[in-house]
């Protein structure tokens, strides 16, 4: 099989984490472990939202579960506490060893894109603040899609924007769920284990590795 042309790379938590988020939440009054049910909430309804063939932008999606999860634990939340929780989304940091992976992918002329649920204009943001938007080729968002991922009109939508064919693609995610869905519409993926195994039910990924600074080189000796 030949090597992929180009590596498309999810962004939440795969290259950017979600610690200051972390402490927005614990400012708030909730649980620093509430950032996963919180995430854990918004996935569920994008997925619901998936299933029904209906769409809101992701970041309304957040809102509404973190005005579920506010009154789950007891909390008196406005709108205007939300959105400054909303906010620290635009703060996120690199996860550890991005830029040099991103360096090395580039260098061995790999072109890079992002896909994210997110608009394009916060993914470029994130990147621009971290110095790294130089190593992107394209920035691409699900939202022309109107659907989220796993569904396959999301990858084929980015694939179509990039003009390469589904076989001709990386996907890389820390996500089994995300890794799944490009799987299906043919595409190669790499999952960024970070200690999580890969569920059995999912389609296994052409590729695990622990973290990003293990990437380059597996994905470089395909």
């Amino acid at each position: 099989m030949a090597p992929s042309k180009v590596v498309v790379f999810d962004i939440i938590e795969t290259v950017f984490s979600l610690e200051p988020v972390r402490h927005g939440l614990a400012s708030a009054g909730f649980d620093p472990s509430d950032l996963e049910t919180w995430f854990a909430f918004g996935l569920r309804d994008a997925f619901a939202l998936n299933a029904t063939g209906d769409f809101v932008p992701f970041k309304e999606v957040l809102d509404g579960a973190l005005e579920q999860l506010a009154a789950t634990r007891g909390l008196a939340i406005g709108q205007h506490r939300r959105s400054a929780i909303l906010s620290t989304m635009a703060q996120l940091t690199p996860q550890k060893g991005a830029a040099e992976m991103f360096q090395a992918l580039q260098e061995a002329g790999l072109p890079i894109h992002a896909l994210s649920h997110g608009a394009v204009s916060a993914t470029a943001n994130l990147f621009d603040q971290a110095q790294m938007r130089h190593f992107l080729t394209g920035i691409h968002s699900v939202e022309p899609a109107k659907a989220f991922k796993p569904r396959g009109e999301v990858y084929r939508a980015a694939l179509a924007e990039i003009g390469v064919e589904p076989q001709d693609a990386m996907m890389v995610a820390a996500h089994a769920w995300d890794c799944h869905g490009a799987k299906a519409v043919g595409m190669r993926t790499a999952f960024v284990s970070r200690g999580h195994p890969v569920p059995a039910s999912m389609a296994k990924p052409d590729i695990v590795v622990e973290d990003l600074t293990d990437l380059p080189a597996a994905i470089l000796s395909e």
